[in-house]
């Protein structure tokens, strides 16, 4: 009903007008022209979505297990195999241990007593290859701990890890060095850890060893070094 009213409004408004003109005796002008046409906006299409370009994903290097990887069971008698050289000191000849970055050996004082950096003679050899050998030259060395530290002059081998704790009496150790009668290989024995002294810095140990193995490695059953 109120869309009919108004345009019936509209209606009588329109005759009210018209009849308004034509009594008071004036004609009434009626517009002949049409009204201007307005057109309509033209429609613009949104712009057409473009999707991002797929980035290519790069493939991540293939992990290297090392001989101690938590993935891997620890073979100790690989890593003494990998980390004993050969030290030759002018006349002595004893074992040392590759240690931290791979440039350094732990090895007895004794080993190398009296010795000169030109004389230094570091050899490794895995079975069955020719052994790797380079100069080193002395960096440290203590006569009553009977310890001494070389600087070798090439990377040889592969750096052991140091145990943060001592073995326990009759835990198990394994021995690696190069005793004189070995050849150019190292030689490796087992023994067991017997007792200890001076609080703990010197550890007893019943095992097989021969000239030669001075300056070797001991170590636990996860190949950590737990001695020299």
């Amino acid at each position: 009903m109120k869309t009919s009213m108004k345009l019936i409004a509209l209606c009588l408004a329109g005759l009210m007008v018209l009849s308004g003109c034509a009594g008071s005796g004036t004609n009434a002008t009626i517009p002949t022209s049409e009204p201007t046409w307005t057109p309509r906006p033209t429609w613009t299409p949104p712009p057409t979505w473009t999707p991002n370009p797929t980035a290519t994903p790069t493939p991540s290097p293939t992990p290297t297990l090392d001989l101690a990887s938590p993935s891997k069971p620890a073979n100790p008698y690989a890593i003494v195999a990998a980390s004993v050289v050969k030290v030759k000191s002018g006349r002595l000849q004893g074992s040392g241990v590759i240690v931290g970055d791979g440039r350094h050996v732990i090895t007895n004082e004794h080993v190398i007593t009296g010795a000169s950096n030109a004389e230094m003679e570091i050899s490794i050899a895995a079975e069955g290859q020719l052994p790797q050998v380079t100069g080193a030259s002395i960096i440290y060395a203590s006569e009553s701990l009977d310890l001494a530290l070389l600087r070798l002059d090439k990377v040889l081998g592969t750096p052991i890890k140091i145990a943060r704790k001592l073995p326990s009496i009759g835990d198990a150790l394994i021995i690696g060095g190069f005793p004189e009668v070995g050849g150019e290989t190292v030689t490796i024995t087992s023994g067991v850890a017997a007792g200890f002294e001076v609080e703990g810095f010197v550890i007893k140990v019943d095992a097989s060893m021969f000239p030669g193995n001075s300056g070797g490695a001991a170590v636990d059953a996860n190949g950590q070094l737990i001695g020299i």
